[in-house]
């Protein structure tokens, strides 16, 4: 397995991913990046008042701001496609709207989130955080998730 990727993701945005809503990250750009993704809630609410609303439009109601974890990975995943939006290829979902659509599978909401700092863009979290990740999802070996990525379903 090459190494571990994780995603700065602003809340409610990370919220929705990590209950299995938003199987869609929308980016600027395209990621040639395919395997288990960390999903990191970051630390600014910027967007918080325009994901509640779109997450309530599509009948998800968000939780509180209180109840969001800030500054930590919240989910880990499988990226499996990065796909131009529009293209024959584009996912038909609410929440796609591109440029570029990063497709998650296999989602799972962490129990106890931990605490990392983020980066702009795909980032390779410290070791101590993935070890940390990989514990919850009941293993210490990641190329386990590359042959069964169904290990990460509850």
């Amino acid at each position: 397995m090459s190494q571990i990727n994780a995603l700065t993701i602003h809340q409610n945005w990370a919220w929705a991913i990590a209950e299995g809503h938003k199987t869609i990250e929308n980016r600027r750009s395209n990621s040639s990046y395919r395997g288990l993704l960390l999903i990191h809630a970051g630390r600014s609410d910027d967007s918080l008042d325009e994901s509640r609303a779109f997450c309530k439009s599509q009948d998800v109601p968000p939780p509180s701001k209180s109840q969001l974890p800030f500054g930590k990975i919240v989910a880990a995943c499988m990226m499996i496609n990065s796909v131009e939006f529009g293209t024959l290829f584009a996912p038909r979902s609410p929440w796609a709207e591109g440029p570029w659509c990063y497709i998650l599978s296999h989602i799972v909401k962490l129990q106890t989130p931990v605490l990392c700092r983020g980066m702009p863009g795909l980032f390779v979290p410290d070791d101590t955080i993935v070890q940390a990740v990989l514990r919850q999802l009941g293993t210490n070996d990641p190329r386990r998730l590359d042959d069964d990525p169904a290990i990460l379903m509850p």
